[in-house]
């Protein structure tokens, strides 16, 4: 069962801590969910954005090591690896090992991520 998005985990190598920020001004709230690259099927989510350029912050649970990639999708758009986690991207993933990684999602420009 995928573990919830909880900011309790805190600096432990089996979280990781993830911020996303919607700075897409289109009045919509971006949807995003994180996939395990190791184990198919795993996902976490999906989570909402609150409000235009204000973050949601987070601590995923997850296996020491595991590469986990982040998809965001709103409207038409989507960033990452988007909503079926099948999409290639480039800074959207980050490592199980307590360390907390940056989304801002700006539109038509897919994720930027930032350590």
């Amino acid at each position: 069962a995928a573990k919830e998005f909880d900011v309790t985990c805190g600096n432990n190598l089996e979280c990781m801590g993830w911020y996303v920020t919607d700075f897409c001004d289109d009045d919509i709230n971006i949807e995003f969910q994180f996939f395990s690259s190791k184990h198919s099927g795993q996902a976490w989510g999906p989570f909402s954005t609150k409000e235009l350029g204000r973050y949601v912050t987070g601590a995923l649970e997850c296996i020491g090591g595991e590469t986990v990639c982040m998809g965001a999708w709103s409207g038409k758009q989507t960033w990452g690896v988007g909503k079926a986690n099948d999409r290639y991207c480039e800074d959207c993933c980050g490592t199980c090992n307590g360390i907390s990684y940056t989304f801002s999602l700006h539109c038509n420009s897919g994720s930027q991520a930032a350590r």
